[in-house]
């Protein structure tokens, strides 16, 4: 009876969107697994007018040029293209401030960062643009998490996409998912000593590993493919998905 909950990136650009994804779990209950997309924008209440995605790429691109010179794909984010290094750590840090709950989820992701935009291990731009990207929905995750704790839910953890999506070892910013092993995960994890029904799942979306364990991006509509994952891995029959927009088709353009 459980329901799946994707939360677009629209719907969590600034800080009181958190708490709006908590009431949603407090309207019904059986809202018990949230997926949730890194921070957008929200022209009318936003701040700073960039996705936190849009960033990460394009601060990992200036690193990645630095590092590899010609070897590196220059990125021009459309809007960013003028700014260095040193003024989209501070963008990235603003984005980050516009929209969390508190200092206490902040500072671990500027540590990560920090550390993951140093990391040129896997000699990949690639790869060192993935493991970037993928902070952005971790920040989400955190941040709804605790707003969660904060309102008094106990019974809520995260449940990180690396652990069960198994993805191609081809490009690590368009991974495209091994349908039978990641379901086989979530089945597996459903049926052990670690899965609570009773409890609530903050998952971030668009991430996955390959099978030597580096992380892959599912590239567009990433988190929606991860809700529909989760559904299938456990059974699930009932998905949502929230996006704040100005406008629908009335027809399919």
């Amino acid at each position: 009876n459980s329901i799946v909950v994707k939360i677009g990136g629209s719907s969590l650009a600034i800080a009181d969107q958190f708490q709006m994804a908590y009431q949603l779990y407090q309207t019904n209950k059986k809202r018990k697994f949230f997926v949730v997309s890194a921070p957008g924008v929200d022209a009318a209440k936003s701040n700073l007018q960039y996705k936190l995605t849009d960033l990460l790429i394009s601060l990992a691109n200036r690193y990645e040029v630095e590092h590899y010179g010609d070897k590196a794909v220059l990125v021009e984010v459309k809007g960013l293209e003028a700014y260095d290094k040193q003024s989209l750590e501070s963008l990235v840090m603003q984005k980050l401030q516009d929209v969390s709950i508190s200092d206490d989820v902040v500072n671990p992701i500027r540590e990560q960062l920090q550390r993951v935009l140093q990391d040129f291990s896997a000699n990949d731009p690639r790869q060192h643009s993935a493991n970037v990207q993928r902070l952005g929905e971790a920040f989400s995750q955190e941040n709804l998490y605790q707003v969660f704790k904060i309102n008094g839910v106990e019974n809520v953890r995260k449940l990180s996409a690396t652990d069960f999506l198994v993805v191609n070892g081809g490009n690590p910013l368009d991974g495209v998912v091994y349908l039978d092993n990641t379901l086989d995960n979530l089945r597996r994890w459903k049926a052990s000593c670690d899965f609570d029904p009773e409890c609530v799942y903050i998952v971030d979306g668009y991430n996955g590993r390959n099978v030597d364990g580096r992380v892959s991006l599912l590239a567009r509509d990433g988190t929606n493919k991860t809700q529909v994952l989760v559904a299938m891995g456990l059974d699930i029959s009932y998905c949502e998905n929230i996006s704040d927009v100005e406008h629908i088709f009335s027809v399919n353009p």
